[in-house]
């Protein structure tokens, strides 16, 4: 078990969260997969389908339980240092981290989308799609 075992930046590991993670990345997984059979296959037997929902829920319960797992997880520091003294959580370190994580993911996803839907998509050309990447990319989207 112990080869299965995430290695963290803190070395703090809950494991019970990692099941958690596992069954709310199942629901969403097995909900896009049933809707893309029913769509383009046949409609999934009856006894599948209702046990399948039962045991992972919907996608949306598995989008709302990963935010609900990843609130926890960036709250446990703050929780640590007030509420039982623990070590002073240093924001700039704590923002920088997520920010590191999260902008170069973002931005490989967001430019090769750009990419693949100028060249294969027939969503307009270069010109048209700019205004949109720039937008999203200094996530302006919503306001603009």
């Amino acid at each position: 078990m112990k080869l299965l075992k995430r290695v963290t930046a803190t070395g703090n590991f809950i494991p019970y969260i990692d099941g958690l993670r596992f069954f709310a990345i199942m629901a969403v997984v097995l909900s896009h997969f049933m809707t893309y059979y029913e769509d383009r296959v046949t409609e999934i037997p009856n006894p599948i389908k209702p046990i399948v929902e039962f045991l992972f829920g919907s996608s949306f319960s598995g989008v709302m339980l990963f935010f609900g797992i990843s609130g926890f997880i960036l709250g446990l520091p703050f929780v640590k240092q007030y509420a039982y003294g623990g070590n002073k959580v240093k924001l700039k370190s704590y923002l920088f981290r997520r920010i590191t994580r999260l902008e170069p993911p973002y931005i490989i996803v967001l430019t090769l989308l750009f990419i693949l839907n100028i060249l294969f998509a027939d969503k307009g050309g270069f010109a048209e799609l700019l205004p949109h990447y720039l937008a999203s990319f200094f996530y302006l989207h919503n306001i603009i």
